[in-house]
């Protein structure tokens, strides 16, 4: 573009702007140079995120555990990871399989901090579960695959099995709240 404006010809008075017929080359010669390493295509994909350390978790909690028949449970399951958030390809959180328990809620969150070793990523899936029937309740392992960019290696993270103790029915007033409990 800027060869149009500065034609190699002696009409126009560059001397004006301090721009001397030698001057007028190097700057022609420097730009085409830059337009034709352009032209010749799209830079070449960028290398691999930096291999470093990298701390990955995943977790998984249930509160209470032991819940009345009518009442609900909290499970919450976490995957963070720490270093370089760009080399880690977390895959989704798939619906936990449940026993004696059925979902009737769901939030997810995600989050990321810097900290002063680098940035931690945190991601959060909450789901707020009622008992079916008195006795016990499980949330089977939740397993998470992910992908270290680095290496294209796919491995998977695992949690344990979670328990959760059904007991009897608490005592409701007309409003729904439980007797004898403030």
């Amino acid at each position: 573009m800027l060869c149009c404006l500065l034609p190699l010809t002696a009409e126009k008075p560059y001397y004006l702007l301090g721009i001397t017929m030698s001057n007028r080359l190097a700057i022609v010669l420097i730009l085409s140079a830059f337009m034709v390493s352009q032209v010749r295509g799209q830079p070449e994909a960028p290398p691999p995120p930096a291999a470093g350390p990298i701390s990955l978790s995943l977790s998984a909690s249930v509160d209470p555990k032991t819940v009345p028949l009518n009442r609900t449970v909290l499970l919450k399951i976490e995957v963070s990871w720490e270093g370089n958030l760009d080399r880690i390809a977390i895959g989704q959180v798939t619906e936990p399989v449940l026993s004696n328990l059925e979902i009737i809620g769901t939030t997810a969150s995600n989050r990321v901090l810097a900290l002063a070793s680098g940035q931690k990523a945190i991601k959060e899936v909450a789901y707020t579960l009622r008992p079916k029937a008195l006795g016990m309740g499980y949330v089977e392992p939740v397993t998470l695959s992910y992908e270290d960019r680095s290496t294209q290696k796919v491995d998977n993270l695992r949690t344990q099995r979670l328990a959760v103790e059904v007991v009897g029915a608490v005592a409701e007033d007309e409003g729904g709240v439980p007797t004898g409990v403030y």
